[in-house]
C-alpha cells in the first residue's frame, strides 16, 4: 500500500495572524508607491497638487518593466537587461469616513453660527478672490472632467452644465460677493409679543447648524451652496455628482483656502469625495 512505502505524517497548517481591525471611527491610512520616468516627475508632480496631494517622499531607484533597456553584450553573451534609473514616489492617503464628515460639522456648528457678520463677509470677499487666483488649477480639473463625460458619452446638455469656462468662474466669483452683500439674517427678531400673565415671548432668526446637500454635477452650486449656509451661519456637507469630482475638489481647496485665512473651521464647508452609492446612502440616514 502507498501508506506503508511513504509515510505521512500531519502537520497542523500554519495559523495566519489575524488582520488588524481598523478601530470604528478611525481614518484608514493607505499608503501608495508610484514609479516613473525621471523625466515624467514634473508631471506628476503637478498632478498630484491639482487634487490635493500635499505631502510625498520621493527616491531615485533603478528598475525596468516592458522597456528593458539597451541591449548589452559581455563576452559575447547578451545581457537580459538593463537597469534603468526611476524616480519613487510614495503618497500616504486616507478615505474620509462620511460619519466623521458629519461629526466635525456638527462639533463646529456653534462657533460657525455664532460668526461675526464682517467676519463671514470678509471670509465670502475672499472666496470669491481664491476662485479667481485658482482659474488655471480649477479649469485643468474641469478639463479632465469634461473629457471622462465625453468619453462617456453622456448627453450634452450634461456636459454643457458640467463645463467652466473663465465667465462662469467670475460669475461664481460674482455670485458670493453677492452673498455678502446681503443682510446678515441670524439674530434677526421676528416677532415679540407680550402675554397676559406678563412674559414676554419673541422669534429670532437662528442657524440650523449643518446643511447637508446632494446636487448633480453643476460645479457652481458648490460655491453658491456654501456662501448661502455660511451667511446664515451654518456648516455645509456636500456630495456633488461624481461626474464633477475633480472640479469640486479643485473649487473646495479654493473655498476652504478664505476659511483657515481667517481663522475660521474648515469643518464650516465638507466635500464627500466617494462617489460610491454606499457612501450616498449612508450620508442621507445621518441625523
Amino acid at each position: 500500500p502507498m501508506e506503508a512505502a511513504v509515510p505521512v505524517a500531519e502537520v497542523p497548517a500554519p495559523t495566519l495572524k489575524k488582520k488588524k481591525e481598523v478601530a470604528e471611527g478611525a481614518v484608514k491610512m493607505s499608503k501608495i508607491s508610484i514609479i516613473c520616468r525621471q523625466s515624467k516627475f514634473e508631471d506628476l508632480k503637478e498632478a498630484l497638487n491639482a487634487i490635493g496631494v500635499s505631502g510625498i517622499t520621493v527616491t531615485s531607484v533603478l528598475g525596468c518593466g516592458t522597456q528593458k533597456g539597451t541591449a548589452e553584450y559581455y563576452r559575447g553573451v547578451p545581457v537580459e537587461f538593463t537597469l534603468l534609473p526611476k524616480t519613487k514616489v510614495e503618497v500616504v492617503v486616507s478615505a474620509v469616513p462620511v460619519e466623521k464628515i458629519c461629526a466635525d460639522a456638527y462639533e463646529a456648528r456653534v462657533k460657525i453660527g455664532t460668526l461675526d457678520t464682517d467676519i463671514k463677509n470678509k471670509v465670502l470677499n475672499d472666496a470669491a478672490d481664491n476662485l479667481l487666483k485658482a482659474e488655471e488649477e480649477i479649469l485643468e480639473a474641469n478639463k479632465r472632467d469634461v473629457a471622462t463625460a465625453e468619453e462617456n458619452m453622456k448627453a450634452k446638455s450634461m456636459i454643457d452644465r458640467l463645463s467652466l469656462d473663465h465667465d462662469r468662474l467670475l460669475g461664481m466669483a460674482d455670485g458670493l460677493r453677492q452673498i455678502a452683500k446681503l443682510a446678515d439674517p441670524i439674530g434677526e427678531v421676528m416677532s415679540m409679543a407680550k402675554r397676559p400673565n406678563g412674559l414676554i415671548i419673541g422669534k429670532r432668526r437662528v442657524a440650523i447648524g449643518v446643511v447637508g446637500i446632494i446636487f448633480e454635477a453643476r460645479p457652481n452650486v458648490t460655491s453658491d451652496a456654501f456662501g448661502l449656509c455660511f451667511k446664515t451661519g451654518n456648516c455645509v456637507i456636500l456630495k456633488g455628482g461624481s461626474d464633477a469630482i475633480n472640479t469640486n475638489i479643485a473649487i473646495v481647496k479654493a473655498l476652504k483656502k478664505a476659511l483657515t485665512d481667517n481663522l475660521v473651521s474648515a469643518a464650516a464647508l465638507a466635500l464627500i469625495e466617494s462617489t460610491d452609492r454606499e457612501t450616498t446612502n449612508a450620508f442621507m440616514k445621518m441625523d
